[in-house]
């Protein structure tokens, strides 16, 4: 049997029998030949946007996810959750100046205290091109951003890519473990079942498109990628929800690091309790109110947030 999440898989590695088995298929409905036809494409052939098409409309979506990824930036930062002038939050959202979207993210050089809306880029998703706004980009956010958000969106709607190195999280991805982070040892760790991809193969900065790629095989149809000696990955349909999961993320991380600088031996939940709060419906709803609640208390602290 093909579920959704299985295609996913199978999308991400269509060399396997198994995908050309499916793709092959005389009975599989119409959604599912388009589904078979969608690859990892570089070129604008890609589905390019399913936005508002008149400009008002347009102009207020971008805003909108403008401040949104403004949000974001500043909300990371707030926990203490951002690194200098490094790492990369992207979120795609309809251009100002054309049809089709753009990748939004901080100019190089930007302190995430500084990021406000109309500060942000617009990105061509295929050649990279600066389309919005004034500076470069951070060369790694082309770079690993763009394959995932062009692999994945066609597929899946997902339009935010988070990349931080959260100094709990990161130091769960240092262990000499293949899977570290323990999904029952607490509350906080359980929501993360089957949500999470390792990729433990450290190989430097990613300054090339290729890598962007190849992480974007390893996250597959996963939330969370744990990536070793380096730090995390988020991705998510909303803003909201992307930052919602670096936060837990980073909390469980911390509960774990304690527990095992304590030296004292952690407990874990059975499988049954795991699943369920894995699967409680909570979690979409917290999401977009803790990220209601960071706008105002960022706003209130910097009125030019949504600028």
């Amino acid at each position: 049997m093909f579920t959704m999440r299985k295609l996913l898989r199978l999308a991400v590695n269509q060399s396997t029998e198994e995908w050309s088995s499916f793709c092959s298929g005389k009975l599989k409905p119409l959604f599912l030949t388009q589904f078979c036809n969608l690859r990892w494409q570089t070129t604008a052939s890609t589905v390019t946007s399913s936005r508002p098409k008149d400009q008002s409309s347009r102009d207020e979506a971008n805003y909108k996810a403008r401040v949104d990824l403004a949000t974001t930036y500043r909300a990371l930062e707030f926990f203490d959750m951002g690194e200098g002038i490094c790492n990369h939050l992207t979120l795609r959202a309809p251009s100002r100046v054309r049809e089709e979207d753009v990748m939004l993210l901080i100019p190089y050089g930007m302190h995430w205290k500084e990021v406000t809306a109309s500060g942000l880029l617009g990105m061509d998703f295929f050649t990279g091109e600066v389309i919005e706004g004034d500076g470069e980009p951070n060369i790694s956010a082309s770079c690993i951003h763009r394959p995932i958000h062009n692999a994945r969106y066609p597929i899946d709607g997902m339009t935010a890519v988070l990349h931080t190195h959260q100094p709990y999280t990161t130091t769960i991805a240092c262990m000499k473990d293949p899977e570290p982070f323990k999904i029952g040892l607490s509350q906080n760790s359980m929501r993360f079942l089957n949500k999470i991809a390792y990729d433990m193969q450290y190989d430097g900065f990613a300054n090339v498109s290729d890598e962007g790629e190849r992480l974007a095989k390893v996250l597959g149809d996963k939330d969370l990628l744990l990536m070793g000696q380096h730090g995390v990955l988020a991705v998510a349909k909303r803003a909201c929800d992307a930052f919602d999961n670096l936060y837990y993320l980073e909390r469980a991380a911390q509960i774990q690091v304690l527990l095992m600088s304590s030296g004292a031996q952690g407990m874990t939940a059975t499988p049954e309790v795991i699943k369920s709060v894995a699967d409680d419906d909570c979690y979409e709803h917290n999401a977009s109110a803790f990220f209601e609640s960071m706008k105002r208390i960022l706003a209130n602290e910097k009125p030019n947030l949504m600028d």
